[in-house]
C-alpha cells in the first residue's frame, strides 16, 4: 500500500479509502490510485483488515464432490448471492470423507470466515463441536432431515425417495432396482430408505445394492451396474439411480443393447441436471431447486449477520419431473 501511495502521490489512508470504497475521495484521485493498482498488480491484504473486525469477507463452503453435477448450480447460487454484498465463497471438496471434511473445516475456520455452508451429511464428532462453537452463521444444505447445527436449507430426501418409488409403482413396475449408493452420502441413503418404505407398503420388490459405491456414482457406474443387474435378474422392470449422471449411463447401456425404455425398463434419476435433459429421451427425475438452495443458504448467512432471525429449517420442496423414461 505504501508503494501504491508513493507512486500515486497520495497518502496510504487515501489508498485505503479508494480500495475499501469508504470515505470521501475525488474521482480524479480515485482514478490515479486505481491506475497504479492496475499497473503494479497490487492486491489488498484483506486478512489484515479482517483481524480488527474478527471475521473476514469470505464464506467457507464445503461440498462433497465436484464429480457430482448436483452441486454445480448450488455453488453458483451461493456465489451470486454473496457477491451482491461483497462476500466471496471459498470452496473445499471433502470427497464424502468425514476426516477430510474435518480437516477442511478446521483450516477454513482458522481464517475467520463470515459463515459456513456445508452439506447436511455425516459429520465427525469434532466437526459437530466446531460447528457448535464457531460463533458464525452455519447453514447445512440439501437435506432438511439431517440438521446438526445452525440452519438447514434443502429438501426432504426421504420424501424424494418415496416419490420416486410411488411414481414407478403407479406405472405398473413391480421389481425396481436401486443403482448407486455410498453409505457416506446420507442424502442418497435417505432416498433409499424412502423407496424401501414405499416398496414394503405396496408389496413390490426393491432390489438393493449388493455393495456400496466408493464415492459419487459416475456415468460408467450407471451403465455397468444396470447391465449387470439386468443380466442377473431379467425380471427387473425399473431402476432408480442415485443421480442423473448414473441414470444417463444406464440409458447408454439401453441404447447400445437395444433395451426398450421405458417399455422393457423404466429409468428414474435424481437432480434434474443437464445430462438428464439432453438424453435422446428426457429423463424422469427428482428436481430439487439447486440454485435456489444455494441462494437461500447464502442469504441465511447474510441475514443472520445482520441480526435477522432465520430458520431453523427451510424446506424448499422438490418436483418430480415426468420425462420419457418412465
Amino acid at each position: 500500500m505504501r508503494d501504491v501511495a508513493e507512486a500515486a502521490g497520495v497518502s496510504e489512508m487515501t489508498v485505503s479509502r479508494v480500495l475499501s470504497g469508504k470515505g470521501v475521495v475525488s474521482a480524479r484521485t480515485r482514478d490515479r490510485v486505481m491506475a497504479v493498482v492496475a499497473r503494479t498488480g497490487y492486491v489488498r491484504n484483506r486478512l489484515a483488515g479482517s483481524l480488527g473486525r474478527s471475521r473476514s469477507d469470505q464464506v467457507a463452503v464445503v461440498i462433497p464432490s465436484l464429480g457430482n453435477a448436483i452441486f454445480d448450480e448450488v455453488v453458483d447460487g451461493i456465489g451470486v448471492e454473496l457477491s451482491r454484498k461483497d462476500y466471496n465463497p471459498v470452496l473445499g471438496i471433502s470427497d464424502y470423507d468425514e476426516r477430510r471434511e474435518e480437516s477442511l473445516l478446521q483450516s477454513m475456520l482458522s481464517w475467520r470466515p463470515a459463515g459456513v455452508i456445508l452439506p447436511a451429511i455425516g459429520h465427525t464428532a469434532r466437526v459437530e463441536a466446531m460447528l457448535r462453537n464457531a460463533d458464525v452463521p452455519i447453514v447445512e444444505i440439501m437435506n432438511t432431515g439431517r440438521r446438526r447445527a445452525g440452519i438447514a436449507v434443502g429438501i426432504d430426501q426421504h420424501g424424494a425417495g418415496r416419490a420416486s418409488a410411488r411414481h414407478l409403482i403407479d406405472r405398473g413396475r413391480t421389481r425396481i432396482a436401486w443403482i448407486g449408493w455410498d453409505p457416506r452420502d446420507l442424502s442418497a441413503a435417505a432416498r433409499l430408505d424412502g423407496a424401501r418404505a414405499v416398496a414394503a407398503e405396496r408389496d413390490v420388490v426393491l432390489v438393493e445394492p449388493r455393495a456400496p459405491s466408493a464415492g459419487a456414482v459416475t456415468l460408467l457406474d450407471g451403465r455397468r451396474d444396470l447391465a449387470a443387474l439386468l443380466a442377473a435378474d431379467p425380471a427387473i422392470d425399473a431402476a432408480i439411480f442415485a443421480n442423473d449422471t448414473a441414470a444417463a449411463g444406464g440409458m447408454m447401456h439401453c441404447l447400445a443393447e437395444g433395451v426398450d425404455v421405458p417399455g422393457r425398463v423404466a429409468l428414474m434419476g435424481y437432480g434434474d441436471t443437464v445430462g438428464g435433459r439432453v438424453l435422446p429421451r428426457r429423463l424422469t427425475t427428482i428436481s430439487p431447486p439447486r440454485r435456489a438452495i444455494g441462494r437461500i443458504a447464502a442469504r441465511c448467512i447474510l441475514d443472520t449477520m445482520r441480526g435477522v432471525a432465520v430458520g431453523p429449517v427451510i424446506d424448499v420442496g422438490f418436483e418430480l419431473v415426468t420425462g420419457e423414461t418412465s
